[in-house]
């Protein structure tokens, strides 16, 4: 999924590729991973990655409603519009929306179309078309033609590759990112982190709810193969990893002896620890080794992998989420 930032007041929406700028941006799993945080456009134009200034923006219904303000709840955008209504999901179908990119640019914005993709998760098709730019998809378009779905999200990331903050969420109140659906941000949410929601974990009689949005976070890090947490992908598109994680939303495939080989644990700011690289011969390893080399293990005795992780929640209930495991992988031998 390829990501849009937007920032508002009234009305705000912006696209993100692997580009800088602020973003408005099921089953056990084994899934397809790929390098970027918010998707690549298979065929067509996109905004890649630049912002819009949310005060700049309005909006307009057909009839002529006008727009005055735009928030998001879960994966639906909702609008409040000048006679006191409040809209959301498909009820925007055909809302313009006009404002100025962060660089000034002025651009516009339809949305043509809003398809649930479960209950919860709301898709959108949105168009655009910034200064004198042919128009375009905020995602781009799939190989048959059809628009790349775009889904909500409150907040925004920070796309930035070998960088201290690379790949990390941005607590933005005032962004919306709309992650499209080939990226890691929108593969994430189809997984089942929810970044607006949360579950509930026991340990005894004791219970607490985790948020979601860290394990999206991690879920982000390791469908990219983030180790170092700094925004540097290390695989590549289509590439199958398994991913499961300690309360229960992905479970953890049937064991496959001498198909399947562990790979790393995962936390907000990346892997706690890696024991092989998930390519082989492509520097992975170097790079860790250079970059945060206590990341990376060899040591049969260390817990990484094993049931002593503080990923499960006997060792990790009552650790911090922003340094705690979530999440574990393998990938195919």
């Amino acid at each position: 999924m390829r990501s849009w930032v937007m920032s508002w007041i009234a009305i705000g929406a912006l696209a993100s590729g692997c580009g800088d700028g602020l973003a408005v941006i099921a089953d056990a799993l084994v899934a397809d991973n790929g390098r970027s945080l918010n998707g690549r456009s298979l065929n067509g134009r996109s905004l890649n990655g630049r912002s819009l200034n949310g005060p700049t923006l309005a909006g307009e219904l057909p009839g002529g409603i006008q727009i005055v303000g735009v928030w998001v709840e879960g994966s639906a955008l909702h609008a409040a519009t000048d006679n006191g209504a409040e809209l959301e999901g498909d009820e925007l179908v055909g809302a313009r929306l006009e404002g100025t990119l962060r660089d000034g640019t002025a651009v516009t914005l339809v949305v043509s179309e809003v398809r649930a993709r479960e209950p919860d998760v709301l898709a959108h098709s949105i168009s655009f078309v910034a200064g004198d730019e042919e128009p375009g998809w905020v995602c781009g378009l799939a190989g048959d033609g059809r628009p790349i779905g775009a889904v909500p999200l409150a907040g925004a990331w920070d796309y930035g590759e070998g960088t201290p903050t690379g790949g990390s969420r941005v607590d933005d109140p005032d962004a919306i990112t709309f992650a499209c659906e080939d990226g890691a941000l929108g593969k994430c949410v189809e997984l089942g982190y929810r970044p607006w929601s949360s579950v509930e974990e026991r340990l005894g009689r004791r219970t607490h709810l985790v948020a979601l949005a860290e394990l999206h976070q991690a879920c982000t890090r390791a469908l990219r193969a983030d180790y170092c947490g700094d925004g540097m992908s290390h695989t590549l598109a289509d590439v199958e990893i398994d991913l499961w994680d300690g309360v229960g939303v992905q479970g953890r495939e049937p064991s496959r002896p001498g198909r399947w080989a562990f790979e790393a644990e995962w936390t907000i700011g990346g892997a706690s620890c890696v024991r092989r690289e998930r390519i082989a011969d492509t520097g992975a390893r170097e790079y860790v080794e250079e970059r945060c080399p206590e990341r990376w293990t060899d040591e049969p005795a260390d817990p990484c992998g094993t049931r002593r992780s503080d990923m499960y929640a006997p060792v990790g209930f009552d650790a911090d989420l922003g340094t705690r495991t979530l999440l574990m992988n393998e990938v195919p031998r």
